[in-house]
């Protein structure tokens, strides 16, 4: 399984950077008011930030909005048993208020898992380390025996989504 990934990993997981402006409409929440994080997407959480901080980099903000578009995303692959990127049309409509996005796919046994993979992704490991994000959303899925994760990178503090939010 280990071996699957490490090939997986290899050819499938690409970073992603968009830097447009969004034109779209906002809907907006007040951070984690109605949200909340499985105990998965927190750990992806901590270990994101941990690899910043490890490294005199400041913690990005765990946003409710962007993890909203991750989870969705990540539902996606996990039902269609499938790696692949949010196309960048599809990204600019769901979130919105934002000047840069990037956005980390990956899938694997576990959190942990992934995560490496992602640090020892050259594209991945940008994402993560990147000064000019500031702010960060987190969804995993499980399926078929995986845990597959989105992690949405933004500049903006309260980016908005154009997603229904449960409040």
């Amino acid at each position: 399984m280990l071996s699957t990934f490490r090939r997986a990993l290899g050819t499938s997981l690409v970073g992603v950077l968009i830097v447009l402006v969004s034109p779209f409409a906002t809907r907006s929440v007040e951070a984690g008011s109605c949200w909340s994080w499985s105990s998965t997407e927190q750990k992806l959480a901590r270990l994101t930030n941990g690899a910043r901080t490890g490294r005199g980099l400041s913690r990005l903000s765990l946003d409710p909005e962007l993890s909203k578009v991750a989870d969705v995303h990540s539902k996606e692959m996990a039902r269609r048993g499938r790696l692949y990127h949010t196309p960048s049309s599809t990204l600019q409509r769901r979130v919105t208020r934002w000047r840069r996005l990037g956005e980390n796919v990956g899938y694997g046994a576990d959190v942990r898992q992934i995560h490496r993979g992602f640090m020892r992704s050259y594209s991945h490991r940008a994402n993560i380390l990147s000064r000019r994000f500031s702010h960060f959303g987190v969804g995993i899925r499980s399926a078929g025996g995986y845990k597959w994760a989105t992690i949405v990178f933004a500049t903006s503090s309260n980016p908005g989504t154009t997603l229904n939010m449960p409040c």
